[in-house]
């Protein structure tokens, strides 16, 4: 395919995201859609680019080239996505680059003489970050994934950036998959331009998924911190060549938040669908689009 070709669907691409696109959350976590639509239960999953901000071994499923986008708007205050380019280097190597965003706009407000809140400016909270990942498979059933990344953070007029890492494996076979992520090794403290520290845990994935009769696969993750616990469930299956389901629970046992999705392949133009019930925000819907063919 020609040169001309590859930008023309670009461009469509680019269109039809920006179409499509409507809310999201805020947390790079929920920005890849099947990982969102899944509850979170992906730390054992490989879906190539959106398994980066999961677990990066997961990368490895990419066969060739792959760019990913989305971007949402969420309950008139909340934009997020992301660009995501991934290539096959290698027989057994992958590598992606992406870049998250999102951005909270927020009302600073006061109260009036008769007790009701008055709008008097505002602020924008934003976020973004350059994620380089890397995955190779060691050995047949055995992948690891690494992400170096570099964070920013602005808060009005107050900033903050720093680089972190992750780390990935998983080991599979016919029937089971298992997977652990190490996300922000060691932990790591951010300093605000004002001066102000905030400390960043590390956090530890682990999670499964057990492939079942009628191409279902059950998954099941916990993500942990010192302070908390997390447990996500999701069951994916794939109704025809052309369209794949995924369903789950983030948060199960806390917040309980449903969460439904599909994927649409259209000869290597992937949409993707999913929407969320929360108890307190609500309905939230997000869209995006996947290139897999040049």
């Amino acid at each position: 395919m020609t040169f001309t070709c590859w930008i023309s669907r670009g461009c469509i691409g680019v269109l039809l995201c920006l179409s499509l696109s409507i809310q999201t959350f805020g947390q790079f976590e929920n920005i890849p859609i099947t990982p969102f639509a899944l509850g979170g239960s992906t730390v054992a999953a490989s879906l190539g680019s959106e398994s980066v901000l999961q677990n990066p071994a997961g990368l490895l499923s990419i066969e060739d080239y792959h760019v990913e986008l989305a971007y949402a708007d969420s309950y008139s205050a909340v934009q997020s996505g992301w660009l995501s380019i991934g290539k096959r280097i290698f027989s057994n190597t992958a590598i992606n680059f992406a870049l998250p965003f999102a951005m909270i706009q927020q009302d600073n407000t006061v109260e009036n003489g008769i007790g009701q809140a008055e709008v008097v400016g505002g602020f924008q909270d934003m976020q973004a970050a350059a994620i380089l990942t890397v995955a190779s498979e060691l050995r047949p059933g055995i992948t690891l994934g690494v992400n170096g990344k570099y964070d920013m953070h602005s808060i009005d007029s107050e900033q903050t950036s720093g680089f972190g890492l992750d780390a990935g494996a998983q080991y599979y076979n016919d029937f089971a998959q298992l997977g652990v992520a190490l996300k922000n090794i060691g932990g790591k403290t951010k300093t605000w331009s004002t001066g102000r520290s905030e400390s960043i845990p590390m956090q530890i994935g682990l999670g499964t998924q057990i492939f079942l009769p009628f191409g279902l696969t059950a998954l099941g993750s916990v993500d942990m911190t010192e302070s908390e616990k997390v447990f996500g469930v999701g069951l994916m299956g794939q109704l025809s060549q052309y369209l794949t389901f995924s369903g789950g629970v983030a948060d199960a046992g806390g917040s309980n938040n449903w969460r439904v999705g599909m994927a649409l392949d259209l000869s290597g133009f992937v949409l993707r669908y999913a929407v969320s019930v929360h108890e307190e925000l609500g309905v939230a819907h997000r869209f995006g689009l996947c290139l897999t063919k040049f």
